[in-house]
């Protein structure tokens, strides 16, 4: 079994599994459970981590620098050290290279640069503080990830009608979407009429203004040239992110990478969960040289198309299944805010941890 480590300290994985004929490298080492493992070629992008238990006995290039300790250092201290700009800032200046994709990690050099190391009851001390908070971010992520399966099962029963709300009785029918909606394709707009002073109606560029779910505003226009209304769903239909849908709150001037599509006889939220449940169908159409989709791709498609206080019904439900999945991720990003700050205090001895006197 090779491993490799992720960037950004994303921990160290399986890569491959291989027959020893198979290896042409013709050095490799042992790395056990626990070991801390450097990337050598990466370790200025964070490729650095902790060995898991069930990847010992893997094997590794001389690519890779293996840490052990001699008693005096806990390891599980190092990994969340490795965290810290100061370790990073360490591990940049002990590499050599000109690219920044192919320097290489001298690990001679980097064993010279000082640190502010705690005793070693202190160390296990705080690593334990730390990775208490690192279980609390992965029970949230996992909820999130269920969240997330659990919605799109929903989406795919709901919007199909085999999954129907008690009651529900009347006349589901087949038809193109563009049938419920009306298209309002945006136009570009020159530079040199956008500004970032809040001067003239927020302009809309594209999915890069709704990153996490939530519009964010950085630009202006005084020349206005398409707007779309509060209510209406925002679609990339260009470039990256294509298919990436959002509900407006208000009324915004929008970029041609962007439509708006103004439901009219469908429900808005209903139509707007019809598109979210396209989205790897438009990615796929618009996998050429230019990514884009085009108005017959929106308006054109089938669709089952409920009665309209079904329609409701199912807007109603998908939306709850949204704002609880943001809920998780709020108290996930505040896990994480919690935990960087603690990582401030801990490793920099701003904030020193008790230990009891047979532990000391």
């Amino acid at each position: 079994r090779l491993v490799t480590v992720k960037r950004a300290r994303g921990g160290v994985i399986e890569r491959e599994v291989l027959d020893g004929e198979e290896i042409k490298t013709p050095t490799q080492f042992y790395v056990k459970g626990g070991d801390f493992l450097i990337s050598k070629r990466q370790i200025v992008h964070g490729a650095c981590g902790l060995v898991p238990d069930n990847l010992d006995g893997s094997i590794v290039s001389n690519e890779y620098a293996i840490l052990g300790t001699d008693g005096r250092l806990d390891l599980k201290f190092l990994r969340y050290l490795s965290e810290t700009i100061y370790f990073q800032q360490t591990c940049f200046h002990s590499s050599i290279g000109v690219h920044i994709e192919k320097m290489i990690f001298k690990v001679d050099r980097w064993l010279k640069w000082d640190f502010n190391i705690p005793p070693l009851s202190e160390q296990i001390r705080i690593a334990r503080i730390l990775s208490t908070w690192d279980r609390a971010i992965e029970i949230v992520e996992r909820l999130i990830a269920n969240s997330k399966a659990q919605k799109k099962a929903l989406m795919q029963q709901l919007l199909t009608g085999k999954r129907r709300f008690p009651g529900d009785e009347g006349e589901w029918g087949l038809g193109c979407f563009g049938e419920g909606i009306r298209l309002i394709s945006g136009q570009h707009i020159e530079a040199s009429n956008v500004n970032s002073d809040r001067k003239g109606v927020p302009y809309l560029t594209g999915p890069a203004d709704f990153p996490n779910g939530y519009l964010v505003i950085s630009k202006y226009t005084d020349t206005p040239k398409v707007l779309c209304d509060d209510g209406d769903i925002l679609i990339t239909v260009k470039g990256s992110g294509t298919g990436k849908s959002i509900l407006s709150n208000s009324t915004y001037c929008i970029s041609r990478q962007l439509m708006a599509v103004r439901a009219t006889s469908f429900d808005r939220i209903f139509a707007f969960y019809v598109l979210q449940s396209r989205v790897g169908i438009f990615e796929d159409a618009a996998s050429g040289l230019i990514p884009g989709i085009s108005r017959d791709d929106v308006l054109s498609f089938r669709v089952i198309i409920p009665p309209k206080a079904s329609q409701k019904l199912i807007g109603r439900v998908l939306s709850a299944c949204d704002q609880e999945t943001v809920k998780l991720e709020q108290q996930v990003d505040a896990l994480r805010r919690q935990k960087k700050a603690l990582m401030q205090q801990l490793l920099t001895g701003k904030r020193r941890v008790k230990v009891d006197e047979e532990a000391a």
